[in-house]
């Protein structure tokens, strides 16, 4: 939505259950709340799922799916049959590839495969190095990660991931599935992506009743993982903040400029040329 040029200050409808089109059945808010209307900064921050499923109607199922496989969720085709609820978490995918998606908000738009191995030596000799300075894909600009860093920080601090705050800069997301039966809590600061999912290993089971709690969502148990976690994992690691959000080249600007070969005629007569970068349409700010 924000790469189409959305501003996150776009106000949805946010009753208790809509039925947009594509959906083959009416999505209702947790603990079926209305929330009267609401924009993208507040559904993101409370979890409102009647305002994702309007979204994705508006800026495409298939366009969704293909920026989830580009930022690392290789287990969605985004070429084969899919359904807005993608938007909701209809589509299963591995806690690795939730991390490793994640982390290229916290990298301002920069992918790095996942490897297990960082790096080998034997005395002296790297026979192996894999560590991330200096390398990744760029498949977000820069701008947009940014916004979503503001976005999701919210979460941690006033929205649904409360019991997340590691009290450093950190942003994430709170998940649940339909009947309690998964729990997910993804986070990350601009150091490390954590994703921490909790479930019945053979398979879906509704978790009612469980350590005091009626039911496991993503704010709770999940978040409180992630926050021990992260507590110990930083100890050492000097807190740094996410960068401001900045201008962003939208998709519309992007396709006007590709219609001009590069070349973009300026405030003057002789136009400036503009170098794309590798991807294109994807500028190295």
């Amino acid at each position: 939505a924000l790469d189409t040029g959305m501003p996150a200050q776009q106000v949805y409808p946010a009753p208790a259950r809509v039925q947009p089109p594509g959906f083959d059945r009416p999505i209702a808010n947790y603990g079926h709340a209305a929330f009267g209307q609401a924009d993208l900064v507040t559904a993101t921050h409370k979890s409102i799922n009647t305002v994702y499923a309007q979204l994705i109607t508006d800026v495409g199922v298939g366009e969704t799916a293909e920026l989830a496989r580009r930022l690392g969720i290789t287990s969605i085709d985004s070429s084969g049959a899919l359904y807005g609820s993608i938007a909701l978490g209809s589509y299963e995918v591995s806690p690795l590839e939730m991390a490793s998606a994640y982390s290229v908000f916290a990298a301002r738009g920069l992918h790095v495969d996942p490897t297990p191995v960082v790096r080998i030596s034997r005395g002296a000799k790297v026979i192996e190095d894999n560590t991330v300075t200096g390398r990744g894909e760029p498949v977000l600009q820069a701008g947009v990660a940014d916004t979503v860093n503001q976005i999701l920080r919210g979460v941690i601090t006033s929205g649904t991931g409360v019991r997340a705050n590691i009290g450093v800069p950190a942003a994430g997301k709170t998940g649940t599935s339909q009947n309690y039966e998964n729990a997910w809590f993804v986070g990350y600061t601009p150091a490390l992506s954590t994703a921490v999912w909790v479930g019945h290993a053979e398979g879906n089971v509704p978790m009612l009743r469980i350590h005091g709690l009626s039911a496991v969502a993503g704010g709770t148990i999940p978040a409180q993982i992630w926050h021990d976690f992260m507590a110990v994992a930083l100890r050492n690691v000097p807190p740094t903040d996410f960068a401001a959000p900045g201008p962003f080249e939208t998709a519309a600007q992007r396709e006007r400029r590709a219609e001009r070969l590069g070349v973009d005629p300026g405030p003057g007569d002789e136009g400036t040329l503009v170098i794309p970068a590798v991807p294109p349409y994807y500028p190295d700010p």
